[in-house]
């Protein structure tokens, strides 16, 4: 069981350490911004 949750986390930060989590990232923060964007008009 602790080997399987170690094996989930390693994959969990090589993830993390991705490009596509990146983008994933910063598409969040552009549906923020227009978000915000809309609130404030």
């Amino acid at each position: 069981m602790l080997k399987l949750y170690l094996a989930y986390e390693g994959v969990i930060a090589i993830w993390k350490r991705s490009e596509v989590f990146e983008l994933i990232l910063s598409k969040e923060a552009d549906i923020l911004a227009d978000c915000n964007q809309q609130l404030t008009v």
